[in-house]
């Protein structure tokens, strides 16, 4: 114990302050904790380092806010930025202000949007010393012991994306083999009690809502989707009592009886599923817990989806995208309209207190002003109680992306303005104004029918989801969530 106190004290990288930006421009209506950034921390705690966690967006804090808190709580001797896409230009007003204060710190890039545009973002944020891309569970903690020895030999090192001299390498990429290595996030950094009911979805059964993440991976290929770059194609999972034990543990620290689970693919196997909701069933845990993430549509079951409204699954969303077949083949989704329809009415005949959202994108690059009509309508024709209707955004990290960047359709792309609402780039065949006014059309035609509006109406009940519902209808429609 004494020596490793004292090679910790004799580390010349300690103290890492890991930071989720908040995005200036742009009002965010899901703010739920950073489980990336708390995997990440109980990873380097294991390894012995002193980790802080600033949420930005959590507290609606500026950059100015954030450099009084490392002043205050600093001296740091890492810090970690998280970047998703829309908040590039907020991670690189954070970058240079930490630079031209702090010029001996080590900057570190990671997420999503330094994964998928690696090069780019050491490119435009020059102050980055390093970029971890995909899992940094591993990487990160390999990285600053690789620091602290003094090495600067940095070609073995996975997920490392580095400076030599001028030009940028790449390391290959290593996923987490087994995910219980790293069983569950450092939930006392991420302060779950502290955040605002501001969760993905409106319905919510309860008034604290915890997200989580229990599997990893995606073996589907869609185009618009970047799942697979970001956590691997092979599906892997925690053990099933590993994450009961993480609820039971949250429900009695934070009091929390809802969860959310984020997954892009947790009912994929349905021996794992069952697992989970029997184990649920025999714990005898109260809780409630949805899948607002979305499902694989053709993974679920009578028996399982029984299971889960037995567990206390009370809603999911599922990704119908388009309402063609030919865009469904386009996309690669591996689905038939018959199987999309079949499934549905198979869910609403066996659970019919499960809440189902269907998730579509408009304006895909390959469609027509007609294609959209069809979608619109082919969603007014399913038997679902909710409808997302997504404007497409060039989000990096899938075929879709990579194929409109290599035409060069969206050079300089401003990535502040890629969110699911507003239109970023310039569609081939449909206008913005067109799009606009199909999307309005899309929620107006939608939820302004007798069926949907009265089932809205009785899932409401508190004057907290009213204010959240007239705010998010009045951003949807001005593309300003």
């Amino acid at each position: 114990m004494l020596a490793a106190r004292a090679e910790q004290s004799q580390r010349r990288y300690r103290r890492i302050l890991l930071v989720n930006p908040n995005n200036e421009d742009h009002a965010s209506f899901v703010i739920l904790p950073h489980l990336g950034l708390g995997y990440l921390a109980s990873a380097l705690k294991r390894s012995g380092y002193d980790i802080s966690l600033w949420d930005g967006l959590r507290r609606n804090a500026s950059v100015d806010d954030l450099m009084a808190y490392i002043k205050s709580h600093g001296p740091f001797d890492v810090i970690g930025i998280s970047i998703f896409t829309t908040f590039f230009k907020t991670a690189q007003k954070y970058a240079a202000r930490i630079r031209q204060a702090y010029p001996n710190v080590v900057l570190l890039a990671g997420g999503p949007h330094a994964t998928f545009e690696s090069e780019q973002t050491l490119r435009d944020i020059p102050e980055v010393d390093f970029l971890v891309a995909a899992e940094g569970e591993h990487a990160v903690p390999m990285l600053l012991d690789h620091l602290n020895a003094g090495k600067t030999d940095y070609a073995e090192l996975p997920n490392l994306v580095w400076r030599n001299g001028e030009e940028i390498e790449k390391n290959a990429v290593r996923f987490l083999p087994s995910l219980d290595e790293f069983p569950t996030p450092d939930w006392e950094l991420l302060e779950p009690d502290k955040f605002a009911l501001k969760p993905n979805g409106i319905f919510t059964k309860a008034k604290r809502i915890i997200p989580m993440v229990v599997t990893r991976g995606c073996p589907y290929v869609c185009t618009f989707c970047g799942a697979p770059t970001m956590t691997g194609r092979p599906l892997r999972r925690r053990a099933v009592e590993n994450v009961l034990d993480e609820i039971e543990q949250l429900q009695k620290t934070y009091g929390v009886d809802e969860f959310h689970f984020m997954d892009d693919n947790f009912t994929l196997h349905p021996s794992y599923l069952q697992q989970f909701c029997q184990g649920v069933i025999d714990r005898g845990l109260k809780i409630w817990w949805a899948c607002p993430n979305g499902v694989r549509l053709d993974s679920l079951r009578p028996g399982t989806l029984k299971l889960m409204q037995q567990s206390g699954c009370y809603s999911f969303a599922v990704g119908i995208e388009v309402g063609t077949q030919r865009m469904l083949d386009v996309i690669k989704k591996d689905l038939t309209l018959e199987t999309i329809r079949a499934q549905l009415d198979m869910i609403r005949e066996t659970t019919p207190k499960i809440r189902v959202t269907g998730f579509f994108i408009l304006g895909l690059p390959e469609e027509s002003v007609g294609d959209v009509l069809k979608t619109i309508l082919f969603a007014m024709t399913l038997p679902i109680h909710r409808a997302n209707f997504f404007n497409y955004s060039p989000f990096p990290g899938n075929e879709i992306y990579a194929n409109l960047k290599a035409s060069g359709q969206i050079e300089n792309l401003d990535f502040s303005k890629v969110y699911i609402h507003s239109l970023s780039y310039e569609h081939p065949r449909i206008r913005k104004w067109q799009l606009r006014l199909l999307m309005q059309v899309a929620h107006v035609a939608f939820y302004l029918r007798p069926a949907i509006i009265v089932g809205l109406l009785r899932e409401i009940h508190s004057l907290s989801q009213v204010e959240i519902i007239g705010r998010r209808v009045l951003a949807i429609m001005r593309g300003k969530v």
